[in-house]
């Protein structure tokens, strides 16, 4: 949010209240797959205008939808419910785009402001046939405050009842973990890493009624053959140039996880 939006909020909140109104927003975060139907809720009190405001990622906050007509704008509609004193806003089909944080405001005759305490609404890429993979990493050096080994699991459907995730033998919730990226060939995909502060670390993925094993990753491949085939070389230089680039690509992956955990701890603190 902008460093202007929160202060806005702030003065408008103070002044609505002084009139008694008021607006209610009862959900914080919502998560939907892309091109499932979205509402979010929002009721009032004491009001005579009504709108929705929207923020979205590193951008201003703007204003979506007001009470005034039956407007449809980037897919959205809001209808006054004055039975039942709600003003909620819907649409068919989320898009990607529609991730952002969503204000419902009411406002009187005297044109005071009372901000809704706002909406976190996540549209998440609709993977399909996904199957759950866990590997474990290890650190290369022990440091304070940074677990010894992490799982990491990759590939799965976030959204989907049937996968869960374990630590320890305790479930834990897939969205507040959650990682998010896109393939080279423009390949969404979910993943998840999972870790504690004890040394021991045992991570259980349930998905379709089976238990995804962990993956050993070696630290150290030996390969042995009795017979060699005299008619088949291959290029010494290339097999070193693809072993470095499968090499490089583990220490990648696990610079990246550990170089995560240090950070959310340090702004945890």
């Amino acid at each position: 949010m902008t460093s202007t939006a929160p202060l806005l909020l702030a003065l408008a909140a103070l002044f609505g209240r002084s009139y008694g109104q008021s607006a209610t927003q009862p959900e914080t975060h919502r998560s939907v797959l892309q091109g499932e139907a979205v509402q979010l809720n929002c009721t009032y009190k004491t009001a005579v205008n009504m709108f929705w405001y929207v923020q979205y990622p590193d951008k201003a906050l703007e204003m979506l939808l007001y009470n005034y007509g039956e407007e449809i704008k980037k897919g959205f509609t809001a209808k006054d419910e004055k039975s039942d004193s709600t003003y909620n806003l819907r649409k068919e089909a989320a898009e990607l785009r529609d991730s952002g944080v969503y204000f419902c405001a009411v406002s009187d005759n005297n044109a005071k402001l009372t901000f809704g305490s706002g909406t976190s609404l996540r549209v998440l890429p609709n993977i399909k046939d996904a199957k759950p993979s866990m590997y474990r990493l290890k650190a290369d050096t022990n440091e304070p405050g940074v677990p010894e080994s992490v799982c990491l699991v990759t590939d799965f459907p976030v959204l989907s009842n049937e996968t869960e995730l374990q630590l320890n033998g305790i479930k834990v919730n897939k969205d507040e973990r959650l990682l998010l990226d896109k393939t080279e060939d423009n390949t969404w995909r979910y993943s998840s890493v999972l870790w504690n502060d004890d040394a021991k670390t045992e991570c259980t993925v349930n998905y379709a009624s089976n238990k995804i094993s962990e993956i050993p990753v070696a630290e150290k491949i030996e390969c042995s053959s009795p017979k060699i085939d005299e008619t088949f070389k291959t290029d010494e230089r290339l097999n070193t140039v693809s072993l470095k680039m499968l090499g490089l690509r583990f220490l990648t992956i696990k610079a990246i996880v550990f170089n995560a955990i240090t950070t959310q701890r340090l702004w945890s603190a």
